[in-house]
């Protein structure tokens, strides 16, 4: 949720049945685990612990609200600073080992540049 547009984040919402995952109380101990605030149980899917919370900010960003947004708020935000730091390390690629055609390189890397501008 933390990278979905408007209209993707309408789309779920309706997917969902209009449920705010960020409110089931099932799924509160996982947030907080993933936040750092419980013995931490790694899902490969999603990263670190700083992972999580730059995707927790980003969701914040986009106005997604609920439990675990205020959890995070009020115990585990990065601050600005680190936040920053995290974002720019996030959004750069790793050219050392990847296949992909030449012209499909080219167009990534103008793409990625693109993104990086202010």
């Amino acid at each position: 949720m933390a990278y979905v547009t408007p209209e993707q984040s309408q789309e779920l919402q309706h997917f969902l049945g209009k449920e705010n995952l960020f409110n089931r109380p099932d799924l509160q101990l996982y947030y907080r685990q993933l936040m750092g605030l419980e013995a931490h149980n790694a899902f490969e899917c999603v990263g670190e612990i700083a992972e999580s919370k730059l995707a927790l900010e980003k969701c914040l960003e986009r106005g997604f609200t609920g439990e675990a947004i205020n959890c995070y708020l009020q115990e585990a935000r990065l601050d600005r600073s680190e936040y920053q730091k995290l974002s720019r390390q996030c959004q750069q690629l790793d050219f050392s080992y990847q296949r992909l055609p030449p012209k499909l390189m080219e167009i990534l890397v103008k793409e990625c540049q693109e993104l990086e501008k202010p």
